[in-house]
């Protein structure tokens, strides 16, 4: 008994204050939670030795759990134990949180009362446990009282429970706790395997892929923070520290790459992105700070991040939802829960707030993510198996409409073709008569317009029907041996007239002079000839086209490149160029959508192939490659033919191609007309029309058309719709807005005869609208007929000279009027000043002197000067009629400063003396 006193009074002597003794009992079956009983101490300078610290004051923790934040610091814990009832039955003592860093334990001599150094856990320790995680614990044998210290070191905040236990029971124990984490982590590798392969085999959804990632990164978290990868591969506390932090403070990842895929960012503001974006570098700046140094500071920083970042997007979802928008509900309601119970534990440690049963709620969130999945998953899958069947209607419709839209083609194909034999027919009655005529009559210039159109008649119907036999798989390559450096250059410099004509700049560069291949001349020709039309067509005047030919050796082949300086193609018609019939969807240019699709057809003959590169406002670049080697073309070499040479020059019309005035006759009785077309051949056309009896001024696109209609100020304009540079419409608009050329009307001339290109040509206050071909008594008819109702017009104004625009009688275009009421509104304020001059008048229209002639002329008949004294002369008339104003008076109100010659003007004018007119 005074064994034991003496002891007791030595307990009693070591500490300031004595802690609460933890009896061990017999009959003990499961861990007791002895937290609450536990006294704790906290070593600001986490160095001092056990002897340093025995004196202090110790604190009871009174809780079921304790916070060890994060820090540098050292903190004690005391257990006061009494096993009176054991009969020295050993026990172990639980330290409930597998991320403990280092852990120290002191027992205290028996003999000399100090404590003694007898065990040490730290994060690397369960090496043995390797994929199970295992929490620290220390086997003792108790003596009949006693008190035990444990120091903990712990850069990472964490939370933790005390549990002892008899040691007969630790197989249970430690069964129950491996049964435990291996019926979690068997579930965690049960959705990863399941979702994984799902994902990659099953359901290619990216929503689906997205929410893969997520659990694999969570799955790694999870293993982070109860320690089962990285004991085996740390040997320091330090590297334990870092791989774990890796594992579970990554999550910020996972979350931020779902919420990417899933979230509809085109709906969200901008700023929703950008976040995401902020907090995915924070995480990777916290994983390299803390690999650099593993510091408490960069870990909570890390922490501080993975809440931050969670609590972002919980509300950037709930911004969705408020707005309705998609978001993928299948995958986002467990993500968004599974979120909660990661957020929980993470808020807690970072805080080092005691949330009540958060345990419970953090294993109810876990468990629910992972029911809540499980129950969508059919609705996924239903949702995949829906979105599969409706993609196989989908290409069962497009293999419908794909084979009726073969058909279409082939309908398309067999008609064109079955129209171009019957077209040469008569095409060759046409030909021969009309050489004949132009023997007979070499100087009739009409006569060569119809030749050359007729030439290109004839090699549309060719094309054409090489299409359908190179479709019919009639046509086989006929393979020469020769020069076929040669033969391109010919070819070449066959469009060297034409390009001449149209001021382009042809360039040709081959990388050999001469070079012996295998090739079908009369393909290759064909294949040449129509990219070079179309480069010199679409390419403006003073453009260039080049021409660029690789020869190779090994194997032989032969690389074509011809570039134009045009307008380039519109990247949604570039896939469709070479398709049979297709046009480019513009206005400014026109074609049969033959010559691309002949040129694609050849090559894939020719085993080449063929591609386009084009710059919109740039140019385009079509490169064709060409085998040319003796094996691939063996069974096909013609021995006996040579290749071509008689190739035909290739020449436009011989007017050129700039803006001209025709046939201007001195005494101006004729009328002017402003002919706005590109092709030459119309225009020659239309002169021979036209010429007899009106001067005719030329332009070869709209441009041109807009300064020429502004300096001559033309009485007509007769316009095409397809030009290069500006087409007619753009044209007519700009037309309408000059004030010097507003009131001319226009005719349109074109191919095109829809009902929407009609009526967007009446708006824009376009007077005819003429389809091709045309009737040239029917474009007489409407040239004169649009100059009579001018006529009407000019009377209508001449005889009403300084009456309202709104009380004459007859049609009115707006531009005449805006025109005239301006006019009139300015002489209303001005006629009275003698000074008054036509240059004032005109500057005050924004036009030039001649142009002001010109336009008013055509309005009313009158020159600038003699509008003025008409103007003023009407309003004489009406002050000597309704004021008792002198003669003389009224002269020098209406801005005449010669009495003698007002009343002699007065007199022509209306047939009185002004004397006369007031009396009246």
């Amino acid at each position: 008994m005074l064994k034991r006193i003496l002891y007791l009074i030595l307990v009693f002597s070591s500490f300031s204050a004595l802690a609460e003794e933890i009896p061990l009992k017999k009959g003990l079956t499961k861990p007791l939670n002895i937290t609450k009983d536990v006294e704790y101490y906290v070593d600001e300078s986490g160095s001092s030795s056990v002897d340093q610290i025995v004196d202090k004051e110790f604190r009871k923790i009174n809780d079921q759990y304790f916070l060890i934040p994060f820090s540098d610091k050292s903190f004690w814990f005391k257990v006061d134990l009494t096993s009176r009832e054991t009969n020295n039955e050993e026990w172990v003592l639980n330290f409930s949180n597998q991320l403990t860093e280092n852990l120290e334990i002191y027992r205290q001599d028996s003999l000399s009362g100090k404590y003694k150094h007898v065990g040490t856990w730290t994060i690397n320790s369960s090496r043995s446990e390797s994929l199970k995680g295992q929490e620290p614990y220390f086997n003792f044998s108790p003596r009949e009282s006693e008190t035990i210290l444990f120091r903990i070191q712990n850069k990472r905040g964490m939370r933790t429970e005390f549990y002892i236990y008899p040691a007969s029971i630790s197989q249970d124990v430690l069964l129950d706790y491996a049964s435990e984490r291996q019926l979690i982590n068997g579930l965690l590798i049960f959705r990863l395997f399941l979702i994984v392969t799902l994902s990659l085999f099953v359901i290619k959804d990216i929503g689906f892929r997205g929410y893969s990632f997520l659990v694999i990164i969570k799955t790694l978290g999870y293993w982070g923070l109860i320690n089962v990868l990285n004991p085996s591969f740390a040997d320091t506390i330090e590297l334990g520290g870092q791989i774990n932090f890796l594992l579970y403070a990554s999550s910020p990842v996972g979350v931020i790459t779902f919420s990417l895929l899933v979230l509809p960012l085109k709906d969200l503001p901008k700023w929703v992105k950008n976040g995401f974006y902020l907090f995915l570098g924070l995480t990777v700046i916290a994983h390299i700070l803390v690999w650099t140094e593993y510091d408490w500071h960069y870990v909570y920083f890390g922490i501080l991040i993975v809440v931050l970042s969670s609590l972002y997007t919980l509300g950037i979802f709930a911004l969705a939802v408020l707005r309705k928008l998609p978001i993928q509900y299948f995958y986002s309601v467990p993500f968004l829960v599974g979120i909660g119970s990661y957020l929980l534990l993470n808020v807690q440690i970072l805080l080092g707030i005691k949330i009540p049963l958060i345990l419970i709620l953090t294993f109810f969130f876990f468990t629910a993510e992972i029911l809540i999945f499980i129950f969508f998953l059919g609705r996924i899958f239903y949702q995949y198996d829906l979105k599969g069947r409706l993609a196989d209607q989908e290409l069962e419709n497009e293999r419908i409409q794909s084979e009726k839209l073969k058909e279409i083609d082939n309908l398309k194909t067999s008609f064109f073709t079955n129209i171009s034999h019957e077209i040469k027919t008569p095409l060759t009655l046409i030909s021969g008569p009309l050489q004949e005529l132009r023997k007979r009559n070499p100087s009739e210039k009409l006569l060569n317009i119809m030749e050359a159109n007729v030439i290109r008649l004839g090699e549309l119907v060719g094309q054409i029907l090489d299409i359908q036999k190179l479709e019919s798989g009639k046509e086989r390559p006929n393979i020469i041996k020769a020069d076929i450096a040669r033969q391109i250059r010919l070819q070449v410099m066959s469009f060297e007239s034409l390009a001449t004509s149209k001021r382009i700049r042809l360039n040709l560069q081959q990388t050999n002079d001469s070079f012996e291949a295998y090739f079908d001349d009369d393909k290759l020709n064909k294949i040449v000839t129509n990219l070079l039309t179309n480069a010199i067509k679409y390419s403006s005047e003073e453009g260039e086209v080049s021409v660029t030919v690789q020869f190779e050796n090994h194997p032989k082949k032969v690389l074509i490149s011809v570039a134009d300086s045009g307008q380039g193609i519109e990247e949604a018609d570039i896939e469709h160029i070479f398709e049979k019939f297709y046009q480019v969807n513009s206005q400014n240019h026109q074609g049969s959508g033959v010559g691309l699709s002949l040129v694609k057809e050849l090559t894939d003959l020719l085993k080449g192939s063929v591609r386009v590169v084009s710059n919109k406002g740039i140019g385009t670049t079509f490169m064709v490659e060409l085998p040319a080697d003796e094996d691939t073309w063996r069974d096909y070499i013609n021995h006996n033919t040579e290749p071509t040479d008689n190739f035909v020059i290739r020449k436009s019309s011989d007017q050129p191609i700039t803006p001209t005035i025709l046939d201007q006759d001195p005494n101006e009785k004729k009328k002017l007309i402003l002919l706005v077309e590109d092709n030459p051949d119309m225009q020659e056309y239309l002169s021979e029309i036209l010429s007899h009896e009106f001067n005719l001024l030329r332009a070869f696109d709209g441009k041109e058309g807009i300064a020429l209609a502004s300096s001559e100020v033309p009485d007509l304009i007769i316009t095409d719709l397809m030009m290069p540079v500006m087409d007619g419409l753009e044209f007519s608009s700009k037309i309408r807005e000059n004030t010097a050329s507003s009131h001319v009307p226009i005719i349109m001339l074109t191919a095109k005869s829809n009902k929407e290109t009609k009526l967007k040509s009446l708006e824009m206050g376009i007077d005819h609208f003429l389809t091709k071909p045309f009737d040239t008594d029917e474009l007489n008819g409407v040239v004169n007929n649009c100059l009579e109702n001018r006529a009407i017009l000019r009377k209508v104004f001449s005889q009403n000279v300084g009456e309202s625009i709104t009380q004459l009688k007859g049609e009115i275009n707006p531009w005449e009027k805006a025109f005239m009421d301006n006019l009139q509104d300015f002489l209303e304020n001005l006629y009275h000043d003698s000074s008054l001059t036509v240059p004032t008048i005109a500057a005050h229209l924004n036009m030039s002197e001649s142009q002001f002639r010109r336009k008013l002329k055509s309005i009313s008949t009158f020159s600038p000067n003699e509008y003025l004294r008409k103007f003023r002369l009407h309003k004489a008339a009406e002050k000597l009629k309704n004021s008792s104003k002198t003669v003389s008076e009224t002269a020098f109100e209406v801005g005449f400063e010669n009495l003698s010659y007002f009343s002699k003007i007065y007199q022509e004018e209306f047939g009185k003396s002004p004397s006369e007119a007031s009396k009246s």
